[in-house]
Formats: C-alpha cells, structure tokens, sequence
C-alpha cells in the first residue's frame, strides 16, 4: 500500500477523515497542497468548523461574554479547497473490509482511504460523575459552563496537575479565584519532564498562590445534591464550590471496538500512521505511535503533535510522540524545529555557560567546554532574567533526540516577549537524574 496520499498514483478517490480536530484539519490541508484532486470529508462530531482548542483553558476561559473558538480556517476556504464538512455528526462503526463508515445520523459513508482522527475525549472520575458541580474541559460547551461557574467565583478545587489542570488552575488564579489543586504524583508532569521541572512547576503554582497537594487521590466527597467537600487519601478535606476534573484523556474510539483494529484499548499505527487495515491511517490522539523511551505504544495527548501527525501522514513521512502545556504566562509545548537546532548546535541556543548538576554520566555532552555552575533558576529568577513580572512569558518546548549511547529529553525554554531563548534543560528521559541548565550568552 502507498504511505503518500499525495503522490501521482493517489491523486484521485474520496478520503474521508473521521474527525474535526487538529490533526484531520492539518490532513486535509496537505493533502490539496500536495495536489491530491480527489473528494475529501472531515466527519466533525461538533455542530462548528474546526477549531483550535488551547484557548479554551486559558483566555476563552477569561473572556466574558465567551468568544468563538478560533477556526481553523474560514467558510470561504472550505469552498475554495473542495473539503466537504459534515457538522454535528460522529463515527459510530467500521467495516474496513467494505470501505463503509457509519454515522450517527443513520447514514453511511464508502471511502478509498480512511483518516481516524477522532481524538480523545476527557477520563471521568466515577466518584463525581452526575454533579452539576463538577466539570471536565474539552469542547467549547464545555468552556462555556466553565466559564459561566468560574463567574460565580467559587472556591475551585482540581483535581489533576497534567496540562489542562494546570492551565484550568492558572486562568482561576488569574481571574482571582482560590484554588487547590490536588495530584496523585508527587508532583506536576513528573512523567513528562521529570523531578526537577516537576518540582519547578509546582513552586511556580505555590508562588502564584495555588495550594498544591501532591500525593494525594480523592477517596470519597460529601454531597447534598452538588459536592461540598472531598475527601482526601491522608483523611484531609477539601471543601470546595466547583471542581474541575483534569485527569488526562483517553483515546476516543469506542465506536472502533468491533473493527479490529483496537489493540488494548488503542489503535497502534506504524511510522506513516498505518493501521493493521488496509487504506486506514489514524493520527493524533486517536493513534498510538511507538515511543522509543518507553518501548510501546503509546496515545498522543498534544495539540502539536497532532498537528505535525496529520500533515505528516498526508506526506507520508513518519511520526513521532510528543507533549507538553501551559500555565500562567508560561507554556509547555513540544517544538517544531527549535530542539533539534540546539543539538546540532544551529542557531537557536549559542554555546553559554552551563548552570545545574552535571549531565547523566553515560550520555555525552551535547556541546563542548560548557562550564557548571548554579542550580536551575527558580521561577521568579527565571522572570526576572526574562524582564517580566513573576508569571514570565515563555515557552517550554519539550523533545527527545537520540545519543550514541542513550535518548535524552531537551527542554528549551523561550521568552515570547521580547522573544529570546533563556535556557535549557537536559536529561536522561524516562528516568530521575542530574539536570543540565544552559542560559544563553548574552
């Protein structure tokens, strides 16, 4: 089977992309850059165009009254691209054999090549399920009710320090709210960016005035109706007016269970996005690409994953496994191009003096005659370097690259304003270790 979509030999037939999100919009724009003629149809389980959903933790989640959530593209570009939307409809089944989609509204849909694209949808705590009080965030109605609860400035409690409960918990505190945010994990993103950073993140919330309680699950609530209070695995109690679920995601594709092509819950893909069918290729979080560290499979769960995942897969190029976030004025993201650039030592980070622990013993450097000195700046430090108030503009781009001898993770750090690179971070990924901070000479 051709991995390109895009080649002369597949310039024709109908593609239908199962999904309004990120990564099917980005599929679809490649495909007619890369002249492929045919019928495209994103399937979009949302009554709206395509639309961009970070926003929606952080300054839709401000605004009042709410915004649009940004689109993707326009009405007109849709017209002008022959890309057929079909709004307020989802994927109920497949038939890979038939080439036969099957939607909610009773209709069915024959391709030549299928892009799942479903995404994920919010993981649910059993224990609150059914209180009006209680809110996940993944859609633009769901930002609405968040957005209409958090007016009534309640004391808000969230549960989760992954991405959208720490952009969900910084959006509170801007606005003026109090909050507690409560986390399984000793502390934030440990599974992402490590011990240290981890640490960094959650002193930057303490410092933003969050009360963080790491190491903590929720055993049980006290309810009357709405939830008053819960109950806490050290016996604490945490009394709160709304809380907000942010305990990841899972991949959105139940309606996938009879297809053959779930493995374990998820849909396995090779390099190009290819599944175990025939002309049926999934990307973004509905794909579970194989993530060298941690030696499987694994869903994605980034917005810019997503969006490479879905261009690449038109390109027929492979894919790789990123994440990241955001809070404050502070954002986690994995990068584009930025990471490698420092590796190969490109321009993006110059040689500069190297502050911190020194790197894992069995990984050389990544530049030479880099000098050790101070620990990672803490995050009022860093803002101050930044020439920005304490929640410092900056982006925090997370990658992994390959070694002669093991894989590390990179994390750069930039100031959006006035846009330079204040650092990076360096270790050995998927384990605890000696981090490396790099400032750039000035």
């Amino acid at each position: 089977m051709d991995t390109n979509l895009a080649t002369p030999r597949v310039r024709s037939g109908r593609v239908v992309i199962a999904g309004g999100g990120l990564a099917g919009q980005r599929c679809a724009e490649a495909l007619r850059r890369k002249g492929f003629d045919g019928q495209i149809t994103i399937i979009c389980a949302e009554a709206r165009r395509p639309y961009d959903r970070p926003p929606l933790s952080k300054e839709l989640l401000e605004q009042a009254p709410l915004g649009d959530a940004p689109s993707f593209r326009s009405v007109e570009w849709y017209e002008r691209e022959s890309v057929q939307l079909s709004l307020g409809v989802s994927a109920t089944d497949l038939v890979p054999g038939e080439r036969r989609l099957s939607l909610s509204d009773g209709s069915s849909l024959r391709y030549d090549w299928l892009v799942i694209a479903t995404g994920s949808r919010p993981r649910r705590l059993p224990l609150l399920d059914g209180y009006d009080n209680v809110s996940v965030l993944r859609t633009l109605d769901d930002c609405q009710r968040l957005r209409d609860a958090l007016a009534q400035r309640p004391r808000l409690a969230v549960i989760g320090a992954g991405f959208i409960g720490q952009e969900v918990a910084a959006t509170a505190r801007r606005l003026g709210l109090s909050v507690t945010m409560i986390e399984a994990a000793p502390c934030p993103l440990i599974g992402v960016l490590g011990v240290q950073l981890g640490e960094w993140f959650e002193r930057l919330h303490r410092e933003e005035g969050v009360e963080m309680l790491m190491s903590r699950t929720v055993d049980g609530v006290s309810a009357n109706g709405t939830v008053r209070a819960l109950r806490l695995s050290d016996h604490s109690v945490v009394e709160a007016d709304h809380i907000v679920v942010g305990v990841g995601v899972e991949p959105d594709i139940a309606w996938l269970h009879d297809s053959g092509l779930t493995v374990d819950g998820l849909i396995p893909v090779d390099p190009h996005g290819r599944t175990a069918a025939d002309r049926v290729l999934a990307i973004g979080d509905a794909a579970a690409t194989f993530d060298p560290l941690a030696g499987r499979h694994l869903p994605g769960s980034h917005w810019e994953a997503a969006g490479r995942q879905g261009t690449r897969a038109a390109h027929g190029r492979p894919t790789n496994h990123d994440s990241g976030a955001g809070q404050y004025s502070v954002t986690v993201t994995p990068p584009s191009q930025a990471p490698r650039a420092c590796l190969r030592g490109a321009p993006g980070i110059r040689p500069g003096a190297c502050v911190g622990a020194s790197p894992p013993t069995d990984a050389p450097p990544l530049a030479p005659g880099l000098p050790l000195g101070r620990p990672l700046p803490p995050p009022a430090a860093l803002a101050a370097s930044a020439g920005s108030s304490a929640a410092t503009t900056a982006s925090i781009m997370t990658s992994r690259a390959r070694t002669e001898r093991r894989w590390l993770k990179l994390i750069t750090i930039c100031s959006r304003s006035p846009g330079r690179i204040l650092g990076s971070l360096v270790h050995g990924a998927g384990a605890p270790g000696p981090v490396v901070w790099r400032t750039q000479r000035r």
